[in-house]
C-alpha cells in the first residue's frame, strides 16, 4: 500500500521531515519504504527536485500493520499538535483517537487504498 502523507502546517517541508524521522524511528513491521516527496525535475536540470512537503510511505497491505501505523501517526499528531492528511478525505486529528476510531479509519482507508481488508 502506498500512501502520501501531508502534515498541515505553515512549515510543511520541515514538518514532513520531522514526520519522516519520527516514523523511521518506530521500526514498524511492514514498513517497506519512507521518503520525502520531491518535484520531478526536467531533463538537463541538476539536483533531486524540490521537496514538496509530503512523505511517501510504502506499507504491507495488512490491516494490522495499517492500524499500528495509524497509532504511530496519532502519537505524532498529539505530540507535535499537527493534523496529518492521508489523501483528500482521511485526517488524523491532533487530539487522541480511541482504539475504535483507529480501527474504523484503518478499515476505511485499507478499503479505499487497496480494495481489501484482512
Amino acid at each position: 500500500m502506498e500512501l502520501s502523507l501531508r502534515v498541515e502546517s505553515k512549515f510543511a517541508v520541515d514538518d514532513a521531515g520531522l514526520l519522516k524521522r519520527f516514523i523511521a524511528k518506530q521500526n514498524l513491521e511492514g514498513l517497506h519504504q519512507i521518503e520525502l516527496e520531491r518535484s520531478i525535475h526536467q531533463p538537463g536540470e541538476q539536483g533531486l527536485g524540490k521537496l514538496l512537503g509530503t512523505v511517501l510511505v510504502n506499507l504491507s497491505d495488512s490491516l494490522n500493520v495499517f492500524k499500528e501505523f495509524l497509532t504511530q501517526l496519532n502519537m505524532f499528531a498529539m505530540k507535535y499538535d499537527r493534523r496529518i492528511h492521508l489523501g483528500p478525505d482521511i485526517v488524523i486529528p491532533t487530539n487522541k483517537l480511541t482504539g475504535e476510531q483507529i480501527e474504523r479509519i484503518a478499515i476505511e482507508a485499507t478499503r479505499k487504498f487497496n480494495g481489501k481488508t484482512e
